[in-house]
């Protein structure tokens, strides 16, 4: 057998450092690796739920202008729109989230007084019809989502 020298089997002074500079790097790696996947899915999650609220928001003016009664209308964009703006607003931050809110306190407070009956059905007492006060109910929601709109997309 080959004679092998002494110092072959030596641990140079600097190894410990080598060492803990690999555990070190490793260490911040992890850590840095960790925060930017996670901001990536958190801006990925955000990103989501403003296109489907935007969607449903555009989705919501285009179609206020179709019905010839506003209380179906206004109820059922209500609850669609309440579940896609307050899945948004909670991955904000607190003052956007509260202006959000505030935007759809907005629209949710606007008065439907139309009570127009179904066909074939009779109203008593009369209910009157007033094409002018849908309008003006309808100018005010279309003015209330166009500023929650407006919110979601500066959000």
């Amino acid at each position: 057998m080959t004679n092998v020298p002494a110092h072959a089997f030596e641990i140079p002074d600097y190894s410990l450092w080598i060492l803990f500079g690999w555990i070190f790097t490793g260490l911040i790696s992890y850590a840095v690796g960790y925060r930017l996947g996670r901001r990536a899915q958190k801006e990925g999650a955000k990103l989501n739920a403003r296109i489907a609220a935007l969607a449903i928001v555009d989705r919501t003016i285009a179609d206020l202008a179709k019905p010839k009664t506003l209380v179906d209308f206004f109820s059922k964009s209500k609850a669609e729109l309440k579940t896609v703006i307050f899945g948004f607003s909670c991955q904000l931050g607190t003052a956007k989230r509260l202006e959000t809110e505030k935007a759809w306190n907005d629209y949710q407070q606007i008065p439907v007084n139309e009570r127009s009956p179904f066909p074939g059905m009779i109203a008593i007492p009369p209910i009157k019809f007033d094409p002018q006060k849908v309008e003006e109910e309808r100018k005010k929601m279309r003015a209330a989502l166009i500023c929650l709109r407006n919110i979601i997309g500066e959000a």
